[in-house]
This record gives C-alpha cells, structure tokens and sequence, in this order.
C-alpha cells in the first residue's frame, strides 16, 4: 500500500494526478480546506481507497502534554540540572528567550505533526512508499523552514521505515492562514534608537531630567489604557510617563535609551551559545524525546537561529529597559501585555522600588502555557477582570497575590458608546470576528482555523437568501486576509456575498450591526457590555480548558460547535425570547457581572487611578493594591 500524506494539495486535485490513490492506500488529509463537501471523500471511499482527518489523531489531553512537552524544552534546555549557568541581574537569559523560541519557531506544532505522522506510519503495515505535498516553514501557517520542517521530519520517518518518499507536485496549492515569521533585526533597533532624537520625545526627555522628586508612573500605551493615561496626567502630584506621546503624558520609550553591555551579559551570550552547540553535539544523551521521537536534533536548529542577532537582540531589550528604570526611577509602571520589553521590567523591577501592574489589553478565555512569559515576584500586581478571571495574560494564580476584581479598560469604555445598545429592528445584520488566539506555542486550538472559517461561510451561504447581511473583520494577528479568506469564499460559492470591514474600531463596527460571531476574543465581553447578542461559535468546545464565560458550567450559554448549531443560533436570535436574545441581559446582572466583568468595570478607569495613586503618594490613603 501507498500512504499519501498531503497538507497543500486540494483532494480534487490529488485524483486527477497521474499517479492517483488507488484501491488499498491511505489518504491522510490535514486541513479542512483541502476538501470542503464529503463528495470527493464518497468517492475515493468508493474506489476502495481508505481516507482520514489526520489532526484527528490528537485529543486535546494529548494536546495539553505536547504543549507541557515543548514548554519543557525551551524553559530548560540551557540549564544544568537545577543550576542556571545564564542567571545576570536576577534575569535568566536562557528563560528570557524562551517564550520567543517556542512561539516564532512552533515548537509545540512542530512535535503534533511528528506524533500524528508516526502514527500513521506504525499503522502501515505492507507501506512501499510515502507520497507527500509536505514544504518546510509551511502549514496552516508560514514559519521559518527551521521552525516547521515538516518535509525534512517525513524524510527522516521515510528513512528509518526503510521505504521510498516521493515527493507530490502542488499545481494549486492551499492558501495560508497565517504568517508567523517576522523577527526583530538590527536595523529595527538601530531605527527606532534614532526615533528618540524627535522633537516630540527628546523634550519631554529633558523634562524627565528636571523633574526633581516628583513620583513618576510610567505607563505602556495601548488604546484601552488611553482614558487612564488621561485620568493620572490630570493629577499634578506625580508625573506621567508613557511610549506614545499626547495625553499631557511625558513621552519616553525604552527603545530610546542606549544598552550599555557588561561583562556579564557578555559572558551569558557566551555561554547559551556553547549550550547551543553542546545540545547539537549530544543528541543521544538529552531526554527531549515525545512519543519514542527525539526532537533534539530538530530542537537544536532553531538554537542556531536564535544564538544569533536574535539573541543580541533580546539582550538590547533587558539592558535598555534597565536604562530606563534608572533615568525614570518610576515608583509604578503599568505593563499591557507580555513584550520583551514588559518582561524586562517585570524581571528588573525587584532590585529596585519599582513596583509592576499588569492591567491586561484583553479578557482572555484561554490559560496559556509558558507562563515564565511573565517572571513573576513580590513587586508584581494585577487588575483581575472578574471573579473568574483570576489572571491576566499568562499569569498563574498561585504565583502572585491576588488583586480586586476591578474590571477591564475595554468595558468602561463601552459605557460611554452611544447609539449602539438600542435594540435595531432588523436583527439580520451580523459580524463575523476572524478565528481568535490562533496562536502558535501551544497546540490545542489552532487546527480548527479552517473549521471556523468553513462554519460561517456555510451559514452565510443559507442565509443571504434569507435576508441576511454579513460583515467579516479580521481579529489581531498574523492573518493572511488578502489570499486565504477570497480563495475560500470563491470556493464555497459565497464571494460578493459578505463586506469586509478593515478600518475604524470593532466598537464602530458593531454599532451598525445587530449580532456578533466570534470565538476566543475580548468582543464576546464587548458586545455583551453593548447589550448586543453574541455567538460564540468554538469547535471542539470543552469548557475545562477555558476560562471566564466560557469556561463556567452552571449556566447555559450560546454557543455552537458545528455549521448546523451556529446556523440554528443565528436564526434563533430573531426570537426576542430566545437564549441568544437575552444572554446579554443576563450577564449585565448579578452575581454575572461582577463574576466574568468586575464590579467597576463601567468606571475601571478611574478606579484604577485611584489605586494608584494611592500606592505612588501614601497621603491619599491606603492602597488596595498592597492588600
């Protein structure tokens, strides 16, 4: 038997090859995408061709111990037993690049593919030849070849079976979901060094020097963060710094500062990379093996790609954070998601007065791995969104104390929307939100981008005749909007039929809209906050991996996990009386609100100024934040 592996070749395609699948072989397809109706399935099954979804093959608890295997490796690949060989200023270089290593470089994705393949391959029992469309750096996502060598893995698998690997000509190949392969370089640096000699930072870096006693908060700006930003500058006690200039904030970015590098930080780049070239050298005595595969000698290459500029260039970040801390002297910085930067900082903050809060950008559904994202210590705090979110962004519980329930930025800023939570008549205009946390250091979501997508172009196609309207906007990331999504809706027959909707705020959008579609993203929050339905559509959907709305168990929800439940929601929504109409209401109310949005979340704003000011100038009381 032959056993055709293929990723980028449509199944229409592969039967009109030459050499087409005959009676006996195994299809073994990975993306939805490449076979959008069961017609050429029926058909192929018909032929006496055996045919199956390989990302199948992996459950989500398998998922979850892949994920812990990956995070394993790049959390640990550069010690020696307990001992940390790289540790300078409190800060392991070694764990500092990690979370990069394992997200540029799909670590985790890399070792799903490798566990599925193999599989496969063991269940072959009379195989004489692997046929495979397989490119390295290429998958549901572009990523360096290093960091997805999917072809190089079945080359070796192809070996050490003893059996032929022919490569598969793609006359058309599959579009891309996303592109994961945009590295920080030295010119990057260089350039935004240089952007510190503008006017618009260079006085207000002059201002900081004469500043005198004053208490400083520094600030990293981010759209929610800018009605704080605003609150704090309009207090005449402190100053208020922030990388992004206006709001009557000092602007002062870290980049700006020069890296003074010590002996020190050189002597740890020196050894990581002589940690580097060992794992290289000694593949048969590291225990970095998944499922009988050792994933060293894979593991090892990206190293190389890492120990370069890259490497320098995460050392820059550190020491030009360090910098800063010492110009600013900042009693409080308020950090909005986990940037080198961000991490820099957090790591610094203990040897200084400084103290860290973490006041997420979004409300996040999904416990992430790789929590050394964020080193936590007894500097850090966090403003928890409700009761049942905990932590914010890849920061564990039981690692930090525990911060009032306050609220998200991005709620408050609901409250002062106007004209966009009276209920519109129509109820048929409908948002469509791209596939959220489509992310790439952790393996349990990501392979149903396709799914997703397929999903809602299947309602959108019943529907439109119905009346309906339909709006897609792309969610934050790397999506390739300009060639995945126009080759799928041509091939479901559905192009012309939604509006793409790529400017302004998701806010603005959805005031001309009467019910969002949307999976893992702060918008289900959003919309709720509006008084607007929403759809949460998740294939394979387990409430114990998530968090938050999702994650809870006590109450019903609107959500949907297939073409057929997200077409019935949609349709439901007309009924006034239906779960999907008065969801909303529901969670505008207590004990909801303050379990999943925080007791002040329509005035977070202000009571995050509050507390901080109360932690930078002890005269305006006691702090909640020290509780």
């Amino acid at each position: 038997m032959r056993l055709f592996l293929i990723e980028n070749t449509l199944l229409d395609d592969l039967v009109n090859q030459p050499d087409k699948p005959m009676s006996g072989d195994l299809v073994a397809y990975f993306r939805p995408v490449q076979t959008i109706d069961r017609t050429i399935l029926d058909a192929l099954k018909r032929d006496g061709v055996r045919v199956e979804y390989a990302e199948a093959r992996v459950t989500q608890a398998e998922a979850a111990k892949i994920d812990d295997f990956a995070e394993n490796f790049a959390t640990t690949w550069f010690k020696d037993g307990e001992h940390d060989p790289v540790l300078v200023d409190g800060i392991s270089i070694g764990e500092f690049v990690s979370p990069e290593l394992a997200q540029d470089f799909a670590m985790a994705h890399m070792v799903r593919f490798g566990t599925i393949c193999q599989r496969i391959i063991n269940e072959c029992p009379n195989l004489r030849e692997i046929v495979c469309d397989m490119i390295d750096g290429m998958s549901i996502f572009r990523c360096h070849p290093l960091g997805m060598p999917r072809r190089t893995i079945l080359v070796d698998f192809s070996k050490a079976r003893g059996v032929p690997l022919r490569e598969l000509q793609v006359s058309n190949s599959v579009k891309q979901w996303g592109a994961n392969y945009s590295f920080t370089r030295l010119g990057q640096v260089l350039k935004s060094y240089a952007g510190g000699f503008r006017p618009s930072y260079i006085l207000p870096r002059l201002r900081s020097y004469f500043s005198g006693n004053t208490p400083g908060v520094y600030l990293f700006y981010h759209p929610g963060a800018s009605r704080l930003i605003k609150f704090l500058s309009e207090r005449p006690e402190i100053d208020v710094y922030t990388d992004r200039p206006g709001h009557n904030a000092i602007a002062i970015r870290f980049d700006h500062f020069a890296p003074l590098f010590s002996l020190q930080y050189l002597r740890a780049i020196h050894k990581l990379r002589q940690r580097a070239a060992a794992l290289s050298r000694n593949q048969d005595k590291n225990p970095f093996v998944y499922d009988g595969i050792d994933y060293v000698r894979y593991f090892s290459r990206l190293l190389s790609l890492s120990m370069g500029t890259r490497l320098i260039m995460h050392v820059v970040k550190i020491l030009q954070a360090k910098r800063m801390l010492r110009a600013l002297r900042p009693k409080l910085v308020v950090i909005n998601g986990v940037s080198a930067s961000a991490r820099a900082i957090i790591h610094l903050a203990p040897q200084t007065s400084t103290q860290v809060v973490f006041m997420g950008h979004g409300m996040n559904s999904l416990p992430l791995n790789l929590n050394t994202l964020s080193k936590l210590h007894h500097n850090l705090k966090w403003i928890c969104h409700g009761d049942e979110h905990p932590y914010g962004t890849h920061i564990a519980e039981k690692d930090a104390e525990r911060c009032p329930s306050i609220g998200s930025t991005l709620i408050s800023h609901m409250a002062a929307v106007t004209g966009a939570k009276t209920r519109p008549a129509t109820r048929k205009r409908v948002l469509i939100i791209g596939f959220g946390a489509g992310l790439t250091h952790t393996v349990k979501r990501v392979h149903n981008v396709d799914t997703y997508m397929i999903d809602f172009l299947t309602v959108v196609r019943n529907l439109v005749p119905k009346g309906y309207s339909f709006t897609y906007r792309q969610h934050a990331g790397p999506q390739n909007l300009d060639e995945y999504l126009p080759d799928l809706m041509k091939r479901m027959g559905v192009t012309g039929s939604i509006a793409l909707n790529t400017s302004g705020t998701f806010v603005d959008a959805m005031k001309s809209h009467d019910l969002l579609i949307t999976n893992l993203s702060s918008c289900i929050y959003q919309t709720i906050a509006l008084g607007r339905p929403v759809i949460i559509h998740e294939p394979e959907y387990d409430s114990n991996t998530l968090m938050g709305i999702l994650g809870s168990q006590d109450f019903e929800k609107p959500i949907s996990s297939n073409a057929k439940d997200l077409e019935a929601a949609v349709l439901a929504h007309e009924d006034p009386e239906s779960l999907v109409s008065n969801f909303p209401k529901m969670m505008q109310q207590e004990p909801y609100w303050s379990r999943f949005f925080g007791a002040h979340a329509l005035d977070v704003d202000q009571k995050i100024a509050d507390l901080i000011m109360t932690q930078v100038a002890p005269s305006e009381g006691p702090s909640v934040l020290n509780v």
